[in-house]
């Protein structure tokens, strides 16, 4: 769970629900683009990223004490 990937998972998925909503506005599938559905999927997805980090943040080990 390093910051570096949850960022790069984030950034793929919000690419991939661009991609996904973008396509459904090809004519051959019958289908329409609605802005509302895109910003719906990417609410979620920075939430999960949010909370991925914070989980993240959480599961790191404690600096270790020098004790002289």
């Amino acid at each position: 769970l390093s910051r570096k990937n949850i960022l790069r998972s984030t950034a793929a998925a919000l690419a991939y629900a661009l991609l996904d909503e973008l396509t459904q506005g090809l004519p051959v599938l019958q289908r329409t683009v609605d802005p509302l559905d895109m910003a719906a999927n990417a609410a979620g997805i920075v939430l999960v990223g949010l909370a991925m980090l914070l989980l993240a943040r959480r599961l790191e080990p404690a600096p270790a004490a020098d004790n002289p």
